[in-house]
């Protein structure tokens, strides 16, 4: 149950392809975290962009491990976009312990400059960029759902996101139905916590013919847990 101090941030499974048919089980499977302090080839932990700190920052975060075209296609986007503006940043990530890791770097980063004691509400914006089914997306490597999410304490981000901040399912289907609700629901418990914001995700697939769209987007109002059409 959240809160109980149960981080387990391990998803359902490691995303395969865009119809992730075939997923398979994380029980028993080591972290991303865990891998990397046992093997040297494991993948390299995130690295913070070296730039001025900026606040209002719109952080975008693409799976480390391209696993098609698709992916591939999301990771070019993400890049591309962070180049267009001063406070975008984007970076690699394998998991969602990789997101969390990526933030306390971030608020120390951000301290050191400011010469702040403690850096607080600087991400306006969180781009997550992945595959995804109704009601599950894939961070990095691994596909997480509700389940998943709600082993992780709320607001574990909290305070590295600004009131109010938005955050974005970039990819297919995960925020259609009831378990897409539920899963932009516990999207907003795990990052917003006590605070207000907003989560944004697709209905429909975002991939056609190997062009990035946007297909029936609908946005939460969290915490209220309203879904409205987004344009």
């Amino acid at each position: 149950m959240a809160g109980d101090g149960d981080d387990d941030t391990r998803g359902v499974g490691r995303r395969n392809t865009s119809t992730d048919s075939d997923r398979r089980s994380t029980t028993g499977r080591a972290t991303s975290a865990e891998t990397r302090k046992g093997s040297a080839a494991a993948s390299p932990m995130p690295q913070v962009a070296r730039r001025q700190p900026v606040f209002h920052i719109v952080l975008e975060l693409y799976p480390l491990k391209p696993i098609d075209s698709g992916e591939a296609l999301l990771r070019g986007l993400a890049i591309n976009r962070a180049r267009a503006a001063r406070n975008r940043e984007a970076v690699p990530i394998d998991s969602l312990d990789d997101v969390f890791t990526l933030l306390d770097l971030m608020a120390e980063r951000i301290a050191k400059a400011s010469g702040q004691k403690k850096a607080t509400s600087f991400i306006s914006e969180l781009h997550i960029l992945g595959h995804g089914n109704p009601g599950q997306f894939g961070i990095g490597t691994y596909m997480y759902d509700s389940k998943a999410l709600k082993r992780i304490p709320k607001g574990r981000t909290h305070g590295y996101l600004e009131d109010n901040a938005a955050i974005y399912l970039d990819g297919c289907l995960a925020a259609a139905g009831a378990k897409g609700k539920e899963f932009m629901y516990e999207i907003g418990r795990v990052f917003l916590g006590d605070k207000h914001g907003t989560i944004r995700g697709n209905t429909g697939p975002v991939i056609v013919m190997g062009e990035m769209t946007t297909r029936d987007p609908v946005s939460l109002k969290y915490p209220e847990n309203v879904v409205t059409p987004s344009s």
